[in-house]
Parts: structure tokens; C-alpha cells; sequence
């Protein structure tokens, strides 16, 4: 069931018409927290299914961009489903390391900056709005995600232990 609920609220948000492809909607995307969720609660095949799954809806929809930079993106969200342990850290770390992969990609195959190390840094330099609101939005969704779930754990197991006692 939560497999189905994050392949929904991923394609939700990344194609709310007017929000999805605006510069907002691309930095506060919640694909990051969610493979990151997915990691530590579900099975390491139902993880790397759903940002896989998101991505290739939503860019069938939105549109599809240069194999090399899709995969080095798609790479990113897959990386982020095995933070298992240090979920918390990756909520920072992997923005940072989509950031420098991601922007590698754009630098090396896009042909938009010159090939040589000036264009290198002026493509991170570029970049480093996206990486601000990408932190920002990880975290934020993060944080939702993780402490929602644990939430409705608690109430669900208060509840069960509350049943269970029986009247004497």
C-alpha cells in the first residue's frame, strides 16, 4: 500500500499543471526523500521501483531529455534507496552528491558551457540555486515522510496494546 501512495504523491507533484514545471516545482521535488523513505521501510526491490516508476511516468508527460543525463538522474534516485542506516545524513548528502553528478552530466554532455574547467565551474555555479531548494525540499519532505510514518506506528501500537487488555 505505501508503494502505491508514493508512486501517487511523486506523480502528483510532478505534474501539477502550473507547478510541476515551473522552477519551484523542480527544486522542491520530493523524489530524493522518497527513494530515501523507500530505502529504509521497504524491500530493496519495491525501493528502487518507485523513483524509477515516478521518473519515467512523469518524464513520458513532461518530456524526455539527453539517455546520459536521464541516467546519471535516475542513478542519483537509486543511490539515494540505499541510505538505510544513515537515512538522516542522506536527507543533506544526497543533494549534495545529485548536485555534483547531475551537473557533471550537464557540464560533460548538453554542450552548453565550454569543455574545459572554467565551463566546469560555471556549470556548478549555475547549479547552485538548485542545490539550495534541492537540501531545502529533501529535508522537508524527509521530514514529513519519516516522522508520519513513525507517528501512525506509535498511535497504531498504542492502539493494539490498548485493545488488548482485557477487563478482569
Amino acid at each position: 500500500m505505501l508503494i502505491y501512495f508514493f508512486i501517487a504523491l511523486g506523480l502528483l507533484i510532478r505534474l501539477i499543471p502550473g507547478f510541476a514545471h515551473t522552477e519551484l516545482g523542480m527544486l522542491y521535488s520530493p523524489i530524493i526523500a522518497i527513494a530515501l523513505f523507500s530505502g529504509v521501510y521497504l524491500s530493496r526491490k519495491q525501493a528502487l521501483v518507485i523513483p524509477l516508476t515516478i521518473m519515467a511516468i512523469t518524464d513520458f508527460f513532461i518530456g524526455y531529455y539527453d539517455w546520459r543525463l536521464m541516467a546519471s538522474v535516475y542513478g542519483c534516485f537509486l543511490l539515494a534507496t540505499l541510505w538505510k542506516k544513515y537515512w538522516a545524513a542522506g536527507t543533506v548528502v544526497m543533494p549534495v552528491i545529485y548536485y555534483l553528478i547531475t551537473n557533471y552530466a550537464v557540464w560533460q554532455f548538453m554542450g552548453w558551457y565550454p569543455m574545459n574547467w572554467a565551463g566546469l565551474y560555471e556549470c556548478y555555479i549555475m547549479g547552485l540555486p538548485y542545490l539550495k531548494n534541492s537540501i531545502i525540499g529533501t529535508i522537508g519532505y524527509s521530514t514529513i515522510f519519516f516522522s508520519s510514518y513513525e507517528l501512525a506506528k506509535y498511535l497504531v501500537c498504542k492502539t493494539k496494546s490498548y485493545l488488548s487488555i482485557q477487563p478482569q
